[in-house]
């Protein structure tokens, strides 16, 4: 898409980003384009390459609640095994309950791909008991002093801490696959399983914006929301707006839009093939 209404696609982005609540340039981004073709009128006129020719369409729109678009995951298996006896999990469609039986499905497999571009179940914490030989932090938390506005406290994270005694943990390549989607306890899980020995973080910059939502309201009837409690890594390392640590960064291209490539996938199952 080029033009939306005549207005290139820059001049939107540009018009309208200043009005996005996002935490990095990143987030941004994938707020902005979710918002190019929407308006209160009944259409809009979109001009748009496809296959190297210039086409222009009036496009009707639809609420929300008509159209019902969810965004799929890349692959809709809880787990799968792929080629080459590598491993897949969403973390998105995996309950806790589950977690055991899966692992022991994939123990033998010589790398598991954890994508972590949609939201967990809360289950980084039975993983974490799988894929590391002992228990360590992998989170420091900063908290507001409420006696003493403006400070700020380390809270005791000392119960935090994930993984367990377990000689029989999975040996393999651990691939972590993250990009702007990946935000809150999304970033919180990828950080604790990036404890794991062998694990490797794949992806784009993450949406930096984990640690408990604080919601309050303006007069008027106004709400807003913003995170609560500052989050580091145990080296102090700030994840908040920055995005937690990647080992490779892969940015998505045009080219691989166009093929309706995963090229963060593709990149995962070829470290993991390494």
């Amino acid at each position: 898409i080029i033009k939306v209404n005549d207005e290139s696609v820059q001049e939107i982005v540009k018009r309208i980003e200043k009005y996005i609540p996002s935490s990095n340039k990143n987030r941004t981004k994938f707020f902005t384009q979710q918002l190019l073709l929407r308006d209160y009128k009944d259409s809009v006129k979109v001009s748009y390459v496809r296959e190297g020719e210039k086409h222009i369409k009036k496009v009707r729109l639809y609420s929300s609640k008509e159209f019902g678009f969810e965004i799929p995951p890349p692959l809709t298996e809880k787990y799968t095994i792929l080629e080459d006896n590598i491993g897949y999990i969403n973390m998105s469609n995996i309950k806790i309950k589950e977690v055991d039986k899966m692992m022991d499905n994939l123990i033998n497999c010589k790398a598991i791909v954890f994508d972590g571009r949609y939201r967990p179940n809360g289950i980084y914490r039975r993983i974490s008991h799988h894929i590391k030989p002992q228990r360590s932090e992998f989170v420091k938390i900063i908290i507001p002093d409420v006696s003493y506005p403006g400070r700020y406290i380390w809270k005791d994270t000392k119960d935090l801490e994930v993984g367990g005694n377990n000689n029989d943990y999975y040996k393999g390549k651990v691939i972590l696959l993250v990009d702007g989607q990946t935000q809150s306890h999304a970033e919180y899980s990828t950080m604790a399983l990036q404890t794991a020995p062998n694990s490797i973080t794949i992806g784009t910059q993450t949406s930096g914006a984990d640690g408990n939502l604080s919601s309050f309201e303006f007069l008027g009837g106004y709400a807003t929301s913003m995170s609560g409690t500052g989050i580091f890594y145990p080296d102090g390392t700030e994840t908040q707006r920055m995005g937690i640590k990647i080992d490779f960064k892969v940015v998505p291209t045009l080219e691989g839009i166009i093929q309706n490539e995963d090229e963060i996938l593709k990149a995962g199952i070829d470290e993991a093939k390494k």
